[in-house]
This record gives C-alpha cells, sequence and structure tokens, in this order.
C-alpha cells in the first residue's frame, strides 16, 4: 500500500502483467479518506488496513494515525456491531 497525503499520490498507480508466468500485479495507491472509511468496517476489504507491513514512514504522526485506525477498526469487529457483521458476512458465504 502507498499511502498518499495529496492528488500528486496518485501518479504511480498502474497494474501490470508478467508475462512469462501470466500473473497480474496492482501498484496501488490509498488516501487517509479511504483508510478512514475502511476502519468504519462498513466493507469486508479491510485487509490494506489490517495485513500492510509499513516500510517507510515519511513523520510518527502518519503511522501513529494509522496504527489508530487499525485499533478503532479491531474495536469495532470485537463489538456487537462487528458480531453482527461477521455473522452478516457468513451468511452471504452459504
Amino acid at each position: 500500500m502507498i499511502l498518499i497525503n495529496d492528488g500528486n499520490g496518485w501518479v504511480p498507480a498502474d497494474g501490470f502483467i508478467l508475462d512469462d508466468i501470466d500473473v497480474g500485479y496492482d501498484i496501488y495507491c490509498t488516501d487517509w479518506d479511504m483508510l478512514e472509511e475502511d476502519a468504519q468496517c462498513n466493507h469486508a476489504h479491510l485487509s490494506k488496513l489490517f495485513d500492510s507491513v509499513i516500510v517507510y514512514c515519511k513523520d510518527k504522526n502518519s503511522l501513529k494515525r494509522l496504527n489508530e485506525l487499525k485499533r478503532k477498526a479491531a474495536e469495532t469487529l470485537a463489538s456487537d456491531r462487528g458480531d453482527l457483521y461477521s455473522s452478516f458476512m457468513n451468511l452471504l458465504s452459504l
């Protein structure tokens, strides 16, 4: 995940296919608004929030903000609302 702070950050977003093995890859960017939405747990696409590994962070405030969003999402998933959400998602997978 490339976390961007302004519109110029969308430039590196791209997709490509390694022809010799027919595997596609995406380089995608995410902004803070998208992560804020993810932390509300209104959809099942939480892996970019929980599974992303930080390899570079310009400042500690950004890292602190990201960790706070992870904590917020984890608390939501552990709450009654999260239990309802998990039950709903399990029904969808049947």
